[in-house]
């Protein structure tokens, strides 16, 4: 299936033509895969189409047999190039065992047949005994199973300026007095068939330039057109894969292109996520502040108001009232006669009467102005008791911040009490 959907020529193409210059004694692992190909796997594959007995199917078979003509002739040429004579002897002793599917009737590809005389012949003069037997035997195959065609590359019309030696070449005329034909078959290569390998050899040896003349007229500009058609279809496979190739690298460029803008925007997700945790908690930590210097500032208003209460005159931590600057005033409690028998201190005794000047005297003369020689003492007290209080006051909110049992265990829980 991979063969037939490269169509024809594209095993060859992918393995590259063997040509007999420039070529690497080398195998890469493509055409030793291709050298290694059994032809009866093909065979069976045939089978399996031709079971099928449509019409459709012809055009499968053909096409199938193509492509085993193109990994045929590929494994021939690549062998050729490396010149080695074993392989060689293997490659066309298997083309024998093969022989009912090579050359049976269904195969009917003149191209192959003509590029395999042409490889053929070339064996034929081989230094090595062995494979010129073996391409003997391959001669004599082709002549029987493929006797029409071989009629249409041994019999044609004589080259120009080639003399026939007398017994040595069938010659004769074509009907009507035409040109004069050139027989290599009979008395030729026929002589493989009735007499053997030797007389052969013997008749080639006598006739070789005219029958290289005629082989080279008729089988090279096959192989040339071949191997030209093998080198135009390497050329649409290699821009049919360039393209492929700029697709897939084109696609691949996008899929880094996505992942790369999703993973930019992913992060830019996360930074702003975890920056707007770091807020709210910078947030919450400034109210659980904001809150606790509230509280803290609400229990040291309710401590001076306390303290005051506690150290006022007769009460816990208070005196008696001996203060000789303390003044009375009537309490607005009544009685029932609408009578106030009763007194309280008076601490706005000396903020109605405020310290004099020092130009003013008591007999001075002011008028109706109320003074009081009092004052001076207790502005002084007032202002002893006014730093006094504050120095305290900053003390405690120091003493009560470091003792302060804080609201939040470490991991952040409000604790329960």
């Amino acid at each position: 299936t991979a063969l037939l959907s490269g169509g024809d020529g594209a095993v060859a193409a992918r393995f590259g033509p063997a040509t007999g210059s420039g070529s690497s004694s080398t195998l890469s692992s493509g055409a030793r895969a291709a050298a290694q190909m059994p032809a009866v796997m093909v065979a069976g594959a045939i089978k399996l189409i031709t079971a099928g007995g449509g019409v459709g199917r012809a055009s499968e078979v053909t096409q199938l047999y193509r492509v085993l003509n193109h990994v045929v002739i590929h494994r021939l040429a690549v062998w050729r190039v490396t010149l080695d004579a074993q392989q060689l002897i293997e490659q066309v002793d298997e083309l024998i065992d093969q022989q009912r599917v090579l050359f049976s009737r269904s195969n009917h590809d003149d191209e192959f047949l003509r590029c395999l005389c042409h490889h053929a012949y070339a064996l034929l003069l081989h230094e090595n005994a062995h494979l010129r037997q073996s391409a003997a035997n391959l001669w004599k195959l082709l002549l029987i199973t493929k006797s029409s065609s071989m009629d249409a590359i041994l019999v044609g019309a004589r080259p120009a300026g080639a003399a026939a030696e007398s017994g040595a070449v069938g010659a004769g005329a074509a009907a009507g007095g035409g040109a004069p034909v050139l027989d290599l078959r009979v008395d030729g290569f026929d002589l493989l068939l009735e007499k053997g390998q030797l007389a052969f050899a013997q008749w080639l040896g006598r006739n070789r330039e005219l029958v290289e003349q005629r082989l080279q007229g008729v089988l090279v500009p096959v192989w040339n057109e071949y191997q030209a058609s093998l080198r135009r279809q390497r050329t649409v496979w290699d821009e049919e894969l360039r393209v492929r190739c700029q697709r897939q690298l084109q696609a691949r460029y996008r899929h880094e292109r996505a992942v790369s803008t999703l993973r930019l925007s992913l992060e830019q997700r996360r930074v702003s996520t975890l920056a707007h945790v770091h807020e709210v908690t910078a947030e919450r930590r400034r109210h659980r502040r904001r809150d606790e210097n509230n509280r803290l500032q609400h229990a040291s208003a309710l401590w001076q108001r306390l303290r005051a209460f506690l150290q006022q005159p007769l009460a816990v931590w208070g005196g008696s009232y001996d203060d000789h600057l303390l003044r009375w005033r009537l309490d607005p409690t009544e009685l029932p006669a609408r009578m106030r028998s009763r007194t309280m201190p008076d601490h706005s005794f000396f903020e109605r009467y405020p310290l004099l000047d020092s130009a003013e005297s008591v007999g001075s003369g002011g008028g109706n102005r109320p003074c009081s020689l009092l004052s001076r003492q207790y502005q002084a007290r007032l202002e002893h008791e006014r730093h006094l209080q504050r120095h305290h006051v900053s003390s405690w909110a120091t003493v009560v911040a470091a003792e302060t049992v804080p609201l939040h265990d470490d991991d952040g829980a409000e604790r329960a009490d």
